[in-house]
């Protein structure tokens, strides 16, 4: 074989590699497994867990500072998301809806943080944990 050929066959090799890397990172970010957690909380302190495979209707979270500033979370069966804040860069809700724990929703300003944990980790009874001190349900 010549080394023509053999460049040729490796980049085709690696190329193929590379689309089957991508790919399964795609399927593992659009398909939600099924008991998983979402995990929000304000300065390191958790404030809610909700099993998403739980979740029939869309519903929303207001979570408050202690200076009011506020963020509004949105929950949907199998996936959550920042719906609106009022920090001033709004990078938070344009990172969309997550249903994986490949990458967490960050707000820096408020100090929110939503992530998707494993159901083994975080166990939950219901769909919703206890209201916490300064959370509060919206409609």
């Amino acid at each position: 074989m010549t080394i023509k050929k053999r460049i040729i066959l490796l980049s085709v090799l690696a190329s193929v590699l590379a689309l089957l890397a991508a790919l399964a990172l795609f399927m593992q970010l659009k398909a939600p497994a099924s008991g998983q957690i979402a995990r929000i909380t304000q300065n390191g302190r958790v404030l809610y867990e909700i099993d998403l495979s739980a979740v029939k209707e869309p519903y929303t979270l207001r979570i408050e500072d202690e200076a009011g500033h506020y963020n509004v979370v949105e929950v949907r069966p199998g996936s959550i998301g920042m719906k609106e804040a009022d920090c001033p860069d709004l990078l938070c809700v344009h990172m969309g809806f997550i249903r994986s724990d490949a990458l967490p929703i960050t707000c820096l300003p408020h100090r929110v943080v939503i992530q998707i944990v494993p159901s083994k980790s975080a166990p939950v009874s219901s769909g919703l944990a206890p209201l916490p001190e300064g959370g509060a349900y919206a409609g």
